[in-house]
């Protein structure tokens, strides 16, 4: 059984979440794609900042004297690079504006970091996925202590593809797992690089990332004072699996079966019950219900049943 699991998963990444999360992402066909502020690294999305590097320097024209020559060690700043300037640090400046209103001859500085932040914050939003589902740390941090769930998701549907968003940048890549941080100026700020690095202390998470651009949004949730809710529509023939955690309360592991067996497009989705190891510090996954063990747990005969109200 464990190899047919292991060829089943082969074109599968997993999604760690809470039980309200998991239920509400079957329930509501939706899945949040984050802005890079709202995760919890504060270096995500988050590259040393310049406005020119090095390198946009010494691409600019040379500096001419009034008869027309080099001037050694100068350069021209064109207008396409002022205007691209510009453009990012236009949004901050425009939202200073008022609070400058507010304090007369206040000094406001433009910060550069925050310049770069801000477009990835509104111009992406990002799934993060693992490779795995039966990993012990992430099932206690990111699945309420081995109480929620894990959805998995096939790769392969049209979902996780499409065209890419930067040049030499897919929709779905594994995360580049490394302890320098990029670089980067007005130029060089789409780099792949830059939305798929991570220090290697992440490296157990052996992530993925769905990233798509926010103009595909299909419902935003405004937040007062933070970043809206993006959420994306996610057909349920994308999902194939579901494993609830080993810890999971009892009325919930009744309720989100009966969900999925009286829902007709979940009923393809295998449910497995994620137990514990009686051998080592590990977690097992046992074969999904069958058609029975289903129309029992529907019935209400196994577990203490209670409506659907999540």
């Amino acid at each position: 059984y464990r190899r047919v699991l292991s060829v089943i998963m082969a074109s599968m990444l997993f999604k760690y979440c809470t039980f309200e999360r998991g239920i509400g992402i079957l329930r509501d066909r939706k899945i949040r794609l984050t802005q890079p502020s709202d995760f919890n690294d504060p270096f995500e999305l988050h590259p040393e900042f310049q406005l020119m590097s090095q390198e946009d320097i010494a691409a600019l024209p040379p500096a001419l004297d009034e008869q027309g020559n080099p001037v050694p060690g100068q350069r021209q700043l064109t207008a396409e690079a002022m205007e691209r300037m510009m453009a990012a640090v236009f949004p901050l400046s425009a939202r200073l504006a008022p609070i400058h209103q507010q304090h007369p001859g206040a000094a406001f500085a433009i910060d550069n970091n925050a310049v770069g932040r801000e477009y990835y914050d509104q111009n992406f939003g990002i799934l993060s996925l693992s490779e795995t589902h039966d990993n012990l740390l992430m099932w206690a941090h990111y699945a309420d202590n081995h109480k929620g769930v894990v959805i998995g998701f096939d790769e392969t549907h049209p979902f996780f593809t499409g065209s890419e968003l930067v040049s030499g940048l897919p929709r779905l890549n594994a995360v580049e797992y490394n302890s320098k941080r990029p670089v980067l100026s007005i130029s060089t700020r789409d780099t792949p690089q830059v939305f798929l690095r991570k220090s290697p202390e992440w490296l157990y998470e052996r992530e993925w990332r769905l990233i798509r651009p926010l103009n595909e949004t299909s419902e935003i949730v405004p937040r007062d004072g933070q970043l809206p809710i993006c959420l994306f529509n996610i057909p349920t023939n994308a999902i194939k699996m579901l494993m609830t955690g080993s810890q999971m309360v009892a009325s919930e592991y009744q309720n989100i079966c009966n969900y999925c067996g009286a829902t007709p497009d979940l009923q393809h989705v295998g449910i497995h019950h994620i137990q514990l190891s009686k051998e080592s510090y590990a977690l097992d996954t046992p074969p999904p219900l069958n058609e029975e063990d289903r129309q029992r747990l529907i019935n209400g005969r196994v577990l203490s049943a209670k409506p659907f109200d999540v």
